[in-house]
């Protein structure tokens, strides 16, 4: 059995085409942790941050990227009851978040970026870094759901949760929203989507968005969210987009309703 095993990692933050592959060594899971043979990584938008070097939180100069992975557990260390070979796992995307409050040294543990990535053959995790995959999804499926899935549920059920009837406004296509309009869409709610294309829009509108808004062409969203909602203004928003959009997500938003920043 090889003592090494292949991973691709950025000696310096200069964007995707600057990948190298290297052999590192494999190593062994030593007490209360698990090696995990990666089968599938996806792609977020933080991921292309880092790799440029423009993500805002500190992490290593050179760092393997990729938060989101799942595998195949291939070997289990001592003092793991909770997991054996061959569960099928994805990873946490905040390592140490297990409940609670997210605090600063919490945060610190976040894969491909504060912590290194799953872009190799194999990682070592504690055994509460992973979950387990349900039957019914694949490996294409369950390495998209750790960051922008969990993020999207957190945002519309992790305080007030989202009851059916509420109308949330969606800002763009990108993983957060796409799954906010998924999830939200399966609950009842109404939603509105922005995007700047036409063809976007069509697609959310096939995947249960209520309204669509052309920002391009619509330049004050927000006001056309008022009118929609027949003045009383939307019942929550899901802020990502920071100084860019925060006004906006202010002037949509009803009176006692609730603000998420995601």
């Amino acid at each position: 059995m090889s003592t090494t095993f292949k991973q691709y990692w950025l000696p310096e933050k200069k964007g995707f085409d600057s990948l190298q592959l290297r052999n590192v060594p494999k190593g062994s899971p030593k007490l209360r942790q698990i090696l995990v043979r990666i089968k599938a990584v996806s792609l977020n938008w933080r991921d292309g941050i880092v790799a440029i070097g423009t993500y805002p939180f500190p992490g290593p100069d050179a760092v393997v990227p990729e938060s989101d992975g799942a595998g195949i557990a291939e070997e289990i260390g001592e003092g793991v009851d909770e997991w054996k070979v061959g569960d099928r796992v994805p990873a946490n995307f905040t390592q140490d978040h297990i409940a609670g409050r997210l605090t600063r040294e919490i945060g610190l543990t976040q894969l491909g970026g504060e912590l290194q990535g799953l872009l190799g053959e194999f990682f070592i995790f504690p055994k509460t870094g992973v979950v387990k995959i349900p039957d019914y999804l694949s490996f294409k499926e369950a390495p998209c759901l750790p960051c922008a899935a969990s993020t999207a549920w957190n945002a519309l059920y992790g305080l007030t949760p989202l009851r059916p009837g509420q109308t949330v406004p969606l800002q763009g296509t990108g993983g957060v929203f796409t799954f906010a309009l998924q999830i939200a869409h399966a609950a009842g709610a109404k939603t509105i989507v922005t995007s700047s294309s036409g063809e976007k829009l069509a697609k959310a509108k096939d995947l249960g968005a209520t309204h669509g808004i052309n920002y391009r062409t619509t330049l004050n969203w927000a006001a056309e969210a008022i009118k929609i909602t027949s003045g009383k203004g939307v019942d929550q928003t899901i802020e990502v987009g920071g100084t860019l959009t925060l006004q906006a997500s202010f002037d949509a938003i009803g009176f006692k309703r609730q603000r998420q920043v995601a």
